[in-house]
């Protein structure tokens, strides 16, 4: 959605089309991009990027590069799959067969060897057939540098998952979080319009402004919404 369907969706909630408000629309944007600002706060869909493999990018210089603009790092992936583990001599012989011919024959000699062997074994053959993509990273807010692990070798390549830093709100993808952004910049109109009708009280009009009642209304879907957004960002990232 652009700023200005945004605009007209808030206005016709306030009015139903047939009021007019004490805002201009140059408010009303003014209003949407402040309620952008605090979506980045719980903006957790994500994109990717590639990038060269070095144990230090400069965020800086890829979003450069990409024309991008990256608000956090989720996961950092090679881009190409690789194999873990080393190596290990399968023992000749099964050692349940083993044992049960020891058993036959009154001896157990041995049998321990066997056992620890074909441990050891199959163990590595489960650790041969798992692909590992993951990295471990540490990135550098305030440097703005990424820091990544590649003693395990990088492949052709590294993949970066990130949450980007939305500047407009036609950046926002999916329904969810359009809503969101509808919904809290709503709120904040209210609050707005609500503070601007009760700065005088009327002692002698006929008709009262809400003011109260709308201001209240926002005050009490803001909380709301802060209140689901936060416990969303604790079900995404789990409490050490």
């Amino acid at each position: 959605m652009e700023l200005d369907e945004y605009v007209e969706q808030i206005k016709f909630l306030l009015t139903g089309g047939v009021l007019e408000t004490e805002l201009r629309d140059e408010d009303y944007k003014k209003i949407v991009e402040f309620a952008l600002r605090e979506v980045n706060r719980y903006y957790d869909s994500t994109q990717l990027v590639q990038t060269n493999a070095t144990g230090c990018i400069d965020l800086e210089q890829l979003e450069k590069d990409n024309d991008i603009k990256i608000n956090s790092i989720s996961n950092i992936c090679r881009a190409t799959a690789t194999a873990t583990g080393t190596t290990a001599t399968q023992p000749s012989m099964d050692p349940m067969t083993v044992s049960q011919w020891q058993l036959m024959n009154g001896t157990t000699y041995g049998l321990t060897e066997w056992t620890n062997r074909y441990a050891t074994y199959t163990l590595t053959q489960q650790v041969m057939n798992t692909t590992t993509t993951d990295l471990a990273f540490k990135e550098d807010k305030l440097g703005r540098k990424l820091y990544v692990d590649l003693s395990q070798g990088a492949g052709s390549g590294l993949t970066i998952e990130y949450v980007p830093l939305l500047e407009d709100v036609n950046q926002v993808k999916g329904n969810y979080w359009m809503d969101i952004l509808l919904r809290l910049a709503l709120a904040y109109t209210k609050i707005t319009l609500g503070r601007i009708r009760t700065r005088y009280t009327q002692s002698n009009a006929l008709w009262n402004q809400d003011g109260e009642t709308i201001l209240n209304e926002g005050n009490t879907e803001l909380t709301a919404l802060r209140e689901r957004l936060q416990v969303q960002t604790n079900l995404s990232y789990p409490l050490d």
